[in-house]
């Protein structure tokens, strides 16, 4: 089943009366904000036409019902070059349960895949405590768990990380700190050249 959002088609993975969770694409922001030009999950995901049968309607809300005051709400967010599941809350009672279970972990566990420069070296979970800077200038402490499902030829290794805490940005700055930004990713060290990389 997909949804329409600009360009981009959103599978829908799995939908009742109190979620949707959507897989959402490289390259499409999760909400609107400064210098982002690009179509934006909670602004236009209940917008365009719907692509599966009319039996399904009650299912995801036009994005009529949405202006005319029923709830939308995203609990968690992804970086506009991250593809991943994200879920979308369709009341505010909703909202709070799954924000909560996100925040303590005890029910919704984040996990990423991450393509990296470098060999990293644990096989096994690491936990990292670092700090980071946010917008505000306020300095915050960061923590993660990674460890490395892979090595390739072309010196990029393949990562898997858990989020313990969940700042802007984070795993980004994360990984770039201890040496290994993810592929392409300029803002936080990745090389200019991609070294023949494709």
């Amino acid at each position: 089943m997909l949804v329409k959002c600009g360009k981009y088609s959103i599978p829908i993975v799995f939908q009742d009366k109190f979620t949707v969770i959507i897989h959402k694409p490289w390259g499409l922001a999760s909400q609107k904000g400064a210098n982002i030009s690009v179509p934006d999950i909670l602004g236009q995901f209940f917008l365009y036409q719907k692509t599966h049968s009319s039996s399904s309607r009650d299912v995801v809300l036009p994005y009529e019902s949405v202006t005319k005051g029923a709830y939308v709400g995203l609990v968690h967010r992804l970086d506009r070059c991250v593809s991943g599941l994200m879920i979308i809350a369709k009341n505010s009672r909703a909202a709070r349960h799954l924000t909560d279970a996100i925040k303590t972990q005890c029910a919704i566990e984040k996990t990423y895949l991450a393509l990296v420069y470098g060999h990293m070296v644990s096989k096994e979970w690491k936990k990292y405590d670092n700090s980071m800077v946010n917008e505000k200038g306020k300095e915050l402490p960061v923590s993660l768990s990674a460890k490395c499902l892979g090595h390739f030829s072309n010196h990029t290794s393949l990562v898997k990380v858990q989020l313990i805490t969940g700042r802007k940005r984070q795993i980004r700055a994360q990984l770039s700190y201890l040496g290994h930004p993810i592929l392409g990713d300029f803002k936080f060290g990745a090389p200019s050249t991609t070294n023949g990389l494709k």
